[in-house]
C-alpha cells in the first residue's frame, strides 16, 4: 500500500472510530491510565490491520514501508488520541526483537507487543555509568537451562508497568570485543525487583536482577527465553 492511500484510509477510519478510540481519562491521566488507552488503542488498530502495516510478514505484520507505521503514530499523536512516551518503546523494541532475534521467537512475540497484550520496556542505561556501553556491568552468563542476568539498570521505560524487558548486558570478560546482547527477561522471574527511584524530580525505576532465562519460551511463559547475542 501506497503513502497517500494508506494516509486516506487511516484517516477515514480514525474519524469513523473518534470515540471508540478516545480516551476514557480526562487531561493528561495517570500512567496507569495512559497504559490502558495504549493497550486499546493498540487492540482496535490491530483487528484493523493499522498496526500491522510497516511491519514485516514474518512478524506478523502485513508489509509496507516503514514510512506507514510512521504515520500511524503521527496520526495517533497529532489526534492525542495516545502519547509519545508509551507509545514510542514500541518503535524501539519490535525492529530489535524481528532484526536480531531467532525468526520463531519474533514471529510470536512482536504480534502480542503490536496487538497491546503485552507492554515491554529497555534496560540500558546503569546507575554510576548512564549510557557508557564500554563500562556496561550488567552480566549474561550460560548455564545449563538458558542465561543467568545479574546486574542493575535505571531509566527503564516503565518496567513496573511491563510484561518484558530487554536489557544490554556483557557476555564476555570486561575488555574483550563483542560483550554485549540483547536478553529478553520476564518482569515475573522471582529474581527482578523493581525498586523506585527519582531522578530530576521525575519518578523512575531501577531494575535489579539475579535472575535466570530458559532455553524454551513455550515451556514457561512467565520467562523468556532466549538470547540475542552479537556476532
Amino acid at each position: 500500500m501506497d503513502l497517500a492511500t494508506f494516509r486516506k484510509a487511516l484517516d477515514d477510519w480514525l474519524d469513523h472510530n473518534e470515540r471508540a478510540l478516545a480516551p476514557a481519562h480526562s487531561g493528561r491521566g495517570t500512567l496507569a491510565d495512559n497504559m490502558a488507552q495504549l493497550a486499546k488503542v493498540k487492540r482496535l488498530g490491530f483487528e484493523a490491520g493499522w498496526m500491522r502495516w510497516g511491519w514485516p510478514q514474518r512478524a506478523g505484520g502485513l508489509g509496507g514501508s516503514p514510512i506507514l507505521r510512521a504515520y500511524l503514530g503521527e496520526a495517533l499523536m497529532a489526534r492525542e488520541i495516545v502519547g509519545p512516551d508509551v507509545y514510542s518503546m514500541t518503535e524501539v523494541l519490535a525492529p530489535t526483537m524481528i532484526n536480531f532475534a531467532p525468526a520463531e521467537l519474533a514471529a510470536e512475540m512482536v504480534p502480542r507487543l503490536l496487538r497491546g497484550d503485552e507492554m515491554w520496556c529497555q534496560g540500558f542505561s546503569e546507575p554510576g555509568t548512564g549510557s557508557n556501553l564500554a563500562s556496561l556491568s550488567c552480566r549474561a552468563t550460560r548455564s545449563d537451562d538458558g542465561w543467568r542476568v545479574t546486574g542493575q539498570k535505571v531509566w527503564t521505560s516503565h518496567a513496573h508497568k511491563s510484561h518484558f524487558g530487554i536489557l544490554l548486558c556483557r557476555t564476555s570478560p570486561l575488555g574483550e570485543r563483542r560483550p554485549r546482547c540483547d536478553q529478553p527477561v520476564a518482569k515475573s522471574n522471582a529474581g527482578v525487583g523493581l525498586p523506585p527511584c527519582r531522578v530530576r524530580r521525575q519518578h523512575r525505576q531501577r531494575l535489579m536482577m539475579q535472575a535466570q532465562t530458559r532455553p524454551d519460551v513455550r515451556a514457561d511463559p512467565d520467562v523468556i527465553a532466549h538470547a540475542i547475542e552479537e556476532p
